[in-house]
């Protein structure tokens, strides 16, 4: 009985997808294989036997040199999955002496009189926009760690997430299969 109804509400189309809702933009996305999990709409979420690699940095270190190197490191990363035709998420979670590339307006934080900062901001600040905007790279930090550095939220870059701790991103970003690489 229960597969006669089954049969039956498949073939009322009672649990058909409504795929007239997804956009042009993704569809382009999804046939050139660079659909990435957080562009694609929830109701054209396929199940496939694909893995999704997940990755979480926990951002530590205030040296510019290995920022930049990282920076770089995440965009092969992501470029390797996308070459894969893979899916796959990166995080990273800022906290320690991190959160000075992370400010966008350096007059309202304890960076402003930062010489070498100031002089690489530009440089970082579109290089960071780009993991963003184009590898859709998800940046959190600590919103007790800018607090106490009286930085205000609203100096951050508009891509950076502030509303818990350096530990409970870790800890969801873990409990949610991410494999954790410390940049310290």
């Amino acid at each position: 009985m229960k597969k006669l109804i089954t049969i039956a509400l498949l073939a009322s189309g009672a649990f058909a997808t409504d795929f007239s809702q997804v956009n042009a933009e993704h569809m382009k996305m999804k046939n050139k294989g660079n659909c990435t999990p957080s562009h694609c709409p929830d109701k054209c979420k396929e199940k496939s036997s694909r893995t999704e690699n997940k990755v979480v940095y926990d951002l530590r270190t205030g040296n510019a040199k290995k920022i930049s190197s990282q920076i770089k490191s995440l965009k092969a990363v992501a470029n390797h999955y996308i070459e894969k035709k893979s899916d796959y998420k990166i995080a990273v979670v800022i906290g320690g002496d991190a959160y000075k590339f992370f400010v966008n307006d350096l007059q309202f934080s304890p960076y402003d009189k930062d010489a070498e900062l100031i002089a690489l901001k530009p440089k970082i600040g579109a290089e960071l926009r780009e993991l963003a905007e184009v590898y859709d790279v998800n940046f959190t930090i600590c919103d007790v760690g800018i607090e106490y550095r009286e930085i205000p939220e609203d100096a951050l870059y508009n891509f950076v997430e502030a509303k818990k701790t350096r530990s409970i991103y870790l800890i969801e970003f873990q409990n949610d299969g991410y494999a954790y690489i410390p940049i310290h």
